[in-house]
């Protein structure tokens, strides 16, 4: 887990009171002028997108806005206890998604400072005591993980040092402002293709929806030419909403001619064969074919990789689910995405290799021969993946001595390493 806990406290619990199903619910009603400024931002696109599924940026961005009312509530009612609770809501944020949570606090302390109705040094006293509070509910947690013993918690995910405070300046923190992310699979190239992919839907149904309300309302008020507007962001988070969804980066908009799963049709990241080396049951006569097992691309297991997953074959499944009680876990994989892909059907333990992208060192690869050693793992599934940039190349190496010293089948069009 390469993200502080927040998110997944909440959908954990969501699954403990519903059950692990496709729906939530929602029962809670406002005010018109709220219920409508939801709606906008519902029927934003990038919302649409991003808050469709178990991302922490659907809480985050919620505890930023609950943080952003705090403060006005604060300014309005001229009582600081609304200011502490702005602070508790971005120290929550912090815990969401750390250091990203902070750069809505700027706006806020200088609204605060500028329009609170009290005498500008209670302003900064009371603005210290806001921080002071932030800096509490959202160092408790750090601080705990911190003084933990690493043999006693599990790895930190997105950290080379096994470190929550690395994780927390580097690849959630300062990282996500520079661009120096370890293991962070060309995420600007990623952005660079999604452009050329939404110039190439130009002519599809959003495209089209918005120059004909501008053409519609050039007759009309300013208003009119606002909802026409808003008529394109409209159809276009529906067409979102309306199209499923695997794996971390999910799909937006109408698919593109050719392309397979929106992103996926750029190069088919986080698919089959294409991206890095490929296992020994890879397609003859492709340039990946010669290189070692699974881990790092190649025909492999056929699942999603780093950008997604698909459910792997009842055959697979059932091969998983034999023997399962002798092992702590059904299967190892390269990454996180992966993993979950094949837990979700097996409803068992699988290992992910690596952590989400591959490149976290752990296990190492000593760790690992003696968890097979020791009988603990049945399986390992050969997949495809997109590597990163930098970061441990430990899971290639486990993947590479796991192709060397034990046979491959292919099990329901996977690439599956029996290990015991």
């Amino acid at each position: 887990m390469d993200k502080p806990p927040a998110a997944l406290w909440i959908t954990g619990l969501s699954v403990r009171l519903f059950g692990l199903k496709p729906w939530s619910i929602d029962d809670r009603l406002a005010h018109l002028g709220g219920l409508l400024a939801g709606a906008v931002m519902a029927l934003t696109p990038v919302a649409t997108l991003m808050f469709r599924f178990n991302n922490p940026d659907a809480l985050l961005v919620l505890l930023m806005t609950a943080a952003a009312y705090a403060v006005l509530r604060s300014i309005q009612d001229a009582r600081f206890r609304w200011l502490l609770l702005a602070g508790v809501f971005l120290g929550f944020g912090f815990r969401t998604k750390q250091l990203q949570v902070l750069l809505v606090v700027p706006g806020l302390a200088a609204a605060y400072l500028l329009a609170a109705p009290v005498s500008p040094g209670k302003r900064l006293l009371q603005l210290t005591g806001a921080g002071t509070a932030l800096a509490v509910s959202a160092g408790w947690w750090l601080a705990a993980v911190e003084l933990i013993p690493a043999e006693d918690r599990p790895y930190i995910g997105g950290s080379q040092i096994n470190s929550i405070l690395e994780l927390t300046l580097g690849y959630n923190g300062l990282g996500r402002l520079n661009g120096d992310e370890t293991g962070r699979p060309g995420i600007a190239g990623l952005a660079g293709l999604g452009g050329v992919l939404l110039w190439q839907r130009r002519a599809a149904a959003p495209a089209r929806a918005v120059r004909r309300g501008w053409q519609g309302a050039a007759a009309h008020d300013g208003g009119c030419r606002c909802a026409a507007a808003l008529a394109a962001p409209l159809a276009y988070s529906l067409t979102t909403a309306a199209t499923a969804h695997s794996g971390a980066i999910v799909s937006a908009g109408p698919a593109a001619t050719g392309a397979r799963g929106n992103f996926a049709g750029l190069g088919n990241f986080g698919r089959q064969g294409t991206l890095a080396g490929p296992g020994p049951l890879a397609n003859p006569g492709t340039a990946n074919s010669t290189r070692a097992p699974g881990g790092f691309g190649g025909r492999g297991g056929g699942m999603g990789g780093l950008l997604g997953t698909s459910t792997p074959s009842d055959a697979l499944v059932t091969a998983l689910r034999t023997d399962a009680a002798s092992y702590t876990w059904a299967a190892a994989v390269v990454g996180s995405n992966n993993a979950a892909g094949y837990q979700l059907a097996a409803e068992l333990p699988v290992m992910a290799v690596g952590g989400f992208n591959g490149t976290d060192p752990a296990p190492t690869l000593e760790v690992f021969q003696q968890l097979v050693a020791d009988g603990k793992i049945h399986y390992f599934i050969g997949v495809s993946m997109m590597q990163g940039e930098t970061g441990s190349d430990a899971a290639a190496r486990i993947s590479e001595w796991v192709a060397a010293n034990f046979q491959a089948e292919a099990v329901g069009g996977a690439t599956v390493y029996d290990l015991s």
